[in-house]
């Protein structure tokens, strides 16, 4: 199957383009992330500035998720 792409009715070349499946490796990943639970129950004791808890929250949740 062949399949052309035009943009301004020009073809574009995509002979060199490869599509992958990533099926196997998005299943490893979520394999890895199938156990892990986030507790984040001592945010209902945080008091401070909402702005900043809110930042703080997001650094170390996405601290958690590059483990």
């Amino acid at each position: 199957m062949n399949i052309e792409i035009y943009v301004d009715d020009q073809q574009l070349d995509i002979k060199n383009i490869s599509v992958a499946n990533f099926n196997e490796r998005t299943q490893e990943i979520k394999d890895n992330f199938s156990g892990t639970v986030l507790d984040f129950t001592p945010i209902h004791f945080l008091k401070g500035d909402k702005t900043l808890l809110e930042k703080s929250f997001q650094n170390q949740k996405a601290e958690s998720l590059n483990l």
